[in-house]
């Protein structure tokens, strides 16, 4: 019971409540929009799909019809073969059109009807266009028999003009048959048809008997069984049935098209039938959707004024509690509710402040003893934050030759910028700067920074450590270590540099650009071999050594001499030229000639030396092997050329 009280005082029980009963309006109201939003898509679905189409159809065949009318008029008029083939061709057009456009529509008694009348019209045009296609047939028969009459006529004019004088009459006739080609009305081929037959009545009469009969044969294409009058007769009747037919289709089509606007008004009629249901709804649907959120807003305002009341005004009273005292008493206790969660959490509050207060205390004891600790550690120690020395021993101080340090900018610009960079807690003790050199004292310190908590702040302890006996023993090995790499890189017979710094200098020489240019001078001593046979070795080893103690004197600061091997040296030259590499050059092989140590096998009888030379160019493609391999090259040449000279 205790707990369910508990429960229905929580301010989760009372916020989930509001706010299941806010969600349950929007998804009320959410729903109602859907639904409505569902009804007038489906209506409007239903118009593109069905209304539109079908009231696009029926407009469509209204004016299919209305043109199909009007070409059956044109068709009864037309005069032009060509013309009438061209209306009957679209006519047949339009009615498969109609017939097409009504098969889209849905099945009805008026579109029923609107079929029973088309399948009746269908066989009025069909007739119609064989009765004017009989029309055209009598239209050639006609014209063909007008032609044959002009040839006889024509053919026997010249010989009967000149018998009897009626050579103005026959003109006369001659016309009048022509003249029923060009006549279109059927009172006027009547007309002309009873002035030929007095033409010919008085021909008869003043003819020749050859005459006479060629008149008997134009009275037969004139008034014969298959004659033109028998022919007009036909056409006349022809035209007769022609305007029957057109109008009894022009009736038909005419009901068509009222039974097109009936169907048109009875979907017009359905149409806004829907309209007014779907207004209907849409007016009903905004009305329980204004109901709902006034009482969404009711609910709203009313769970505000609850929470205020519970919520909001209790954390105000615990803000103002916190904000004014450090720690909560058992009387500001009395105002929060501990079966809620906010009552909990300002007894639990109380707890943690309390704790706190605690370990402030204990804090204090603890920084007091390190304090203790750090003051009288032999070791070099500060305490830093920020820009200022918070606290130092006296070893700190006297590493830096100072009484009292307050800042950072007190210390060597490299330590107080280390010592001043932020570290974490957990990162340990971490060396800053290692081998830093008291000169006054000639002591070597590490500097090592760890992160603490010092006076409850983020503070670094700066520790510096000797380790003077390490570097002296560090510097003793390195002194060692540069002793051996000398010697093993100089000749130990002349002290020139040996075979192994000329390798070393080749590798070095390879990573150059070409820019700056570089000599190479390959140096022989003349005839050695004999000189060793004749005064032994002894005497040829100081002949290397004074062969190279005059090779080194000649060359300068930016010149190393090496022995390369036996009687062999190399001199390599930075940033020369030609002709300074000449000079050098000449100036070793004078030094050697003047040492005259005596040679008796020798072509000069003293000691000589021969030399090739080489001198680099700017090049990118510099390759330092290649202009030693020259100077070689040239080495062997001034051998060839009687030696104690060099080659260029």
């Amino acid at each position: 019971m205790n707990q369910e009280i508990r429960f229905f005082h929580s301010l989760r029980w009372l916020i989930g409540f509001v706010f299941s009963v806010i969600v349950v309006f929007l998804i009320g109201i959410s729903t109602l929009l859907i639904y409505q939003m569902e009804k007038f898509n489906d209506v409007a679905k239903e118009h593109a799909e069905s209304h539109i189409p079908i009231l696009e159809i029926l407009t469509t065949t209204q004016l299919t019809i209305t043109r199909l009318s009007s070409i059956g008029i044109e068709l009864v008029a037309s005069t032009s073969g060509a013309k009438s083939r061209t209306l009957i061709s679209h006519a047949n057009e339009l009615i498969n059109d109609i017939s097409y456009n009504l098969s889209s529509l849905e099945e009805s008694k008026e579109v029923f009807e609107l079929r029973k009348i088309l399948d009746s019209v269908r066989p009025g045009i069909r007739l119609l266009i064989e009765k004017k296609e009989q029309t055209f047939e009598l239209d050639e028969r006609f014209d063909a028999d007008i032609l044959l009459a002009k040839h006889l006529l024509t053919g026997a004019f010249i010989d009967e003009a000149s018998l009897e004088g009626g050579g103005g009459m026959w003109r006369q006739l001659l016309l009048e048959v022509s003249n029923l080609k060009a006549v279109g009305k059927v009172y006027e081929l009547k007309h002309g048809l009873a002035q030929i037959h007095f033409y010919l009545e008085q021909l008869n009469e003043v003819v020749s008997p050859s005459g006479k009969l060629l008149l008997y044969d134009v009275e037969l294409i004139l008034a014969g069984e298959d004659g033109l009058e028998s022919i007009i007769k036909q056409r006349e009747a022809l035209q007769t049935e022609l305007i029957s037919l057109d109008t009894q289709n022009r009736i038909l089509m005419g009901n068509i098209v009222d039974y097109g606007q009936r169907i048109y008004k009875k979907r017009e009629r359905s149409v806004a039938q829907q309209a007014n249901a779907l207004q209907k709804s849409a007016s009903l649907s905004r009305n329980i959707l204004i109901v709902a959120i006034l009482a969404l807003i009711g609910i709203t305002f009313v769970a505000y004024l609850i929470l205020r009341q519970r919520l909001f005004l209790k954390l105000v009273n615990l803000q103002g509690i916190v904000s004014s005292k450090e720690a909560i008493t058992d009387e500001d206790l009395e105002a929060f509710d501990r079966r809620n969660e906010i009552g909990r959490l300002v007894y639990q509050l109380k707890d943690y402040l309390d704790t706190i207060e605690l370990q402030k205390v204990q804090l204090a004891q603890t920084g007091s003893q390190l304090e203790s600790v750090i003051r009288y550690s032999s070791l070099c120690v500060a305490v830093v934050q920020d820009e200022s020395v918070l606290f130092h021993n006296d070893m700190f101080a006297d590493l830096f030759h100072i009484k009292q340090l307050s800042f950072l900018n007190e210390l060597p610009h490299n330590v107080a910028s280390l010592a001043k960079e932020p570290r974490q807690l957990n990162e340990g003790n971490v060396v800053l700067l290692s081998g830093y050199h008291d000169v006054v004292r000639d002591r070597w310190f590490d500097m090592h920074g760890t992160n603490i908590l010092w006076e409850g702040k983020n503070s670094n302890l700066i520790m510096f450590i000797d380790v003077t006996e390490r570097e002296k023993a560090s510097q003793e090995f390195e002194k060692n270590l540069s002793n051996a790499e000398k010697k093993a890189q100089v000749d130990a017979l002349t002290g020139l540099y040996n075979r192994n710094y000329f390798d070393v200098s080749m590798k070095e020489l390879e990573s150059m650009t070409g820019e700056v240019l570089y000599s190479f001078i390959v140096i022989d001593i003349d005839q050695f071999k004999e000189y060793n046979d004749a005064f032994g070795h002894l005497k040829g080893d100081s002949v290397l050594k004074q062969v190279a103690k005059a090779i080194q004197d000649s060359i300068g600061a930016n010149s190393n001499a090496v022995r390369y091997g036996g009687e062999e040296f190399v001199v390599i030259s930075k940033d020369t030229n030609l002709e300074s590499t000449r000079q050098l050059t000449q100036e070793i092989l004078k030094s050697i000639l003047a040492l005259d140590i005596p040679h008796p096998t020798s072509t000069h009888n003293v000691v000589t030396v021969s030399a090739g030379v080489a001198v680099s160019e700017v090049d990118q493609n510099f390759v330092a092997i290649e202009y030693f391999e020259k100077a070689d090259n040239k080495l062997y040449q001034a051998k060839a050329n009687g030696r104690n000279c060099f080659v260029l």
